[in-house]
């Protein structure tokens, strides 16, 4: 070169030598090598990360940003196949995060909004629009140009994710299957209930303790589930019959709740959930139930008028005349101090059928609202417990036993959790390069930790679409009790606009309805003293 002068011919040369340099890293990722770690292999699983309702709802041109273990992951709809794709949120050219880019329609691949680069849902570069044509092909088809692409899988109306990209990583997610309730399948249509999702602000193994523990339910969720007054001993012991895994454990208790027996049970790396078995007492001990009301179900079970009451899975005929009711939960590990959280309630018996005009059933929305309801008796406590927790030196509660009190058997699922996370879980999951487990942030204003718009409404397609028509009722509420206002002011002297003066109340109250309603799709106090 003379004179400083860059020709065409070396920039296809710089190009070449840059394509043919550099790290020969397929992956990209932050991921350990979990081969060589002993215990638990917290990136060779399986978690989920959504709901494939709200996915399915979303704008296909959207790719949709989640976290995973303090990596930020992108997950996106492959107009090709239809398919569910996900990668490491960051291009390979200059790191920017592809979840700020769109899927193109036309081309079918995902592309970075800050040079155009687009991927193949496998990860392979499809097109740099830079490169020159001597290069292009050679630069596309370099490994430094791909995309870290991570293993998806849906299951149970959930999308998954498996963060270990290695070629060993993904030939082992092909044969491991995600941590399911054991005997309880959601495919079959016996079982009702819809799963809800919410952002959490505090710790994964947080909250894994806090859905072991029944213990806490008529205190922290008084008046929402169960009572103060329900708050009575617990004889749960380790249940020998059901038995447990290197990487799972279950507990039982009697009586509770009406049921003759309820299970807790744990599935690494995240699954709790309860069973309770209502075989024995439904229609006949449980009190609540009005007596007509109690007769008829039983009358109705005996003679299995409802076909949806028992199981219908061949391979557990033994279960098929029980009554069972299930509390699912994932807690997944997002960020030191935050989490996520999926749930859904379902039961084999009292099912809203079918035939029911939809206008009659609960909507989604409204069982969204009673859930946020649950997790607001606790959340700000939980938040703050944590954070007292690391500020004396004990994050992770490393030794139960000396730093909690527990000399009740209603502790036992927590023992058990506990002493499974600091063995065979090495206390917590690896988290991505550059993250601190230890920095959990500081005790946030209500207003954060029980935020429901952030965290939920935005993208549950439900609630979003709650939040909306509430919204528009709202405004031609308001506009209608303008609207007649002035069409009752302009009554001639004399006469009586009752008509209009009552619709103008009518559509105002039902214009603070509305905002009221709206509101709880955004933040709603929880104070237990005002609770009686």
């Amino acid at each position: 070169m003379h004179g400083g002068e860059l020709r065409a011919q070396d920039i296809d040369t710089v190009e070449q030598r840059e394509v043919d340099s550099g790290p020969k890293d397929e992956s990209g990722s932050a991921a350990p090598d979990t081969s060589k770690q002993a215990g638990f292999q917290w990136r060779r699983q399986w978690y989920p990360v959504a709901v494939m309702r709200d996915l399915e709802a979303r704008d296909p041109r959207m790719p949709y940003p989640v976290q995973l273990m303090g990596e930020g992951l992108v997950v996106w709809k492959d107009p090709k196949d239809g398919g569910w794709k996900a990668f490491a949120d960051r291009c390979p050219h200059r790191w920017a995060p592809l979840s700020e880019g769109r899927v193109d329609q036309e081309s079918g691949r995902l592309q970075c909004i800050y040079h155009g680069w687009e991927f193949e849902g496998d990860g392979k570069c499809g097109s740099i629009p830079q490169a020159t044509p001597g290069s292009r092909e050679t630069a596309q088809n370099s490994k430094r140009a791909c995309a870290t692409a991570i293993p998806t899988k849906v299951v149970e109306g959930k999308l998954w994710l498996w963060p270990d990209p290695s070629p060993e990583g993904v030939k082992e997610s092909e044969t491991v299957p995600p941590a399911t309730v054991p005997g309880l399948d959601f495919g079959s249509g016996d079982f009702g209930g819809n799963w809800y999702c919410r952002k959490l602000a505090y710790g994964f193994d947080t909250l894994i303790e806090n859905l072991a523990d029944p213990a806490h339910v008529p205190f922290a969720h008084h008046g929402v589930m169960g009572s103060r007054a329900m708050g009575t001993p617990m004889a749960i012991e380790m249940d020998k019959e059901a038995g447990s895994g290197e990487d799972e454990f279950v507990t039982k208790r009697t009586g509770y709740a009406g049921s003759n027996v309820m299970r807790v049970g744990f599935k690494a790396p995240g699954l709790i959930y309860y069973e309770s078995d209502y075989t024995e007492t439904l229609g006949t001990t449980v009190k609540r139930l009005a007596p007509l009301f109690r007769a008829i179900y039983w009358f109705m079970i005996k003679l299995k008028i409802d076909k949806r009451i028992s199981m219908k899975d061949e391979d557990r005929k033994e279960r098929s005349d029980r009554l069972l009711s299930y509390f699912v939960g994932y807690a997944v590990p997002t960020s030191p101090g935050k989490c996520m959280i999926f749930t859904r309630t379902a039961r084999n018996f009292f099912l809203q059928h079918p035939v029911i005009p939809r206008r009659f059933r609960n909507s989604i929305a409204k069982e969204h609202l009673g859930q946020h309801l649950v997790l607001d008796g606790d959340s700000p406590a939980l938040h703050i417990q944590e954070r007292l927790l690391a500020d004396a030196g004990e994050r992770g509660v490393e030794r139960p036993e000396k730093t909690y009190y527990m000399p009740t058997a209603s502790d036992v699922p927590v023992r058990f959790f506990r002493k499974w996370y600091h063995s065979r879980g090495g206390a917590g999951p690896p988290w991505a390069k550059g993250v601190d487990p230890a920095d959990l942030g500081p005790i946030l204003p209500r207003e954060e930790v029980l935020d429901r718009m952030d965290a939920h409404t935005k993208d549950c397609s439900a609630c979003s679409k709650a939040f909306r028509v509430s919204g528009a009722v709202k405004r031609l509420s308001a506009g209608s009790t303008l609207v007649l206002l002035g069409a009752a002011a302009a009554v001639p002297r004399g006469l009586l606009p009752v008509g209009l003066v009552g619709g103008a109340l009518a559509s105002a109250g039902l214009a603070v309805a509305m905002s009221k309603r709206q509101q709880q799709f955004v933040f709603l106090d929880y104070v237990h003293a005002e609770r009686d």
